[in-house]
């Protein structure tokens, strides 16, 4: 499964939000230059949280406090993610 998430563009951008630029909320992850689509978020965010790559840390008291953090996998996959970004035109602007 790892596999394919590494190939699907939208959750690289994901994975990279969360390693390279501490992203931990659904907003910030909305608010990307990429301008990703809140249902492609959404799903996403749970396809990254089942294959273990992320874990979602409900809100205490209302949904807008929710948080992703990346496990341990998904650090192990930081050199990836960061040849990958490193290798983007975004990094170069």
């Amino acid at each position: 499964m790892t596999l394919d998430i590494l190939g699907d563009p939208w959750s690289l951008v994901i994975l990279c939000d969360v390693l390279i630029h501490n992203k931990r909320h659904y907003r910030e992850f909305l608010a990307s230059d990429e301008r990703i689509a809140t249902n492609i978020l959404s799903a996403r965010l749970q396809s990254l949280t089942e294959a273990d790559l992320l874990i979602k840390i409900e809100g205490e008291t209302n949904r807008a406090q929710t948080m992703y953090r990346p496990t341990q996998k998904a650090l192990d996959l930081y050199p990836i993610v960061f040849a990958r970004y490193e290798h983007s035109d975004h990094a170069r602007t």
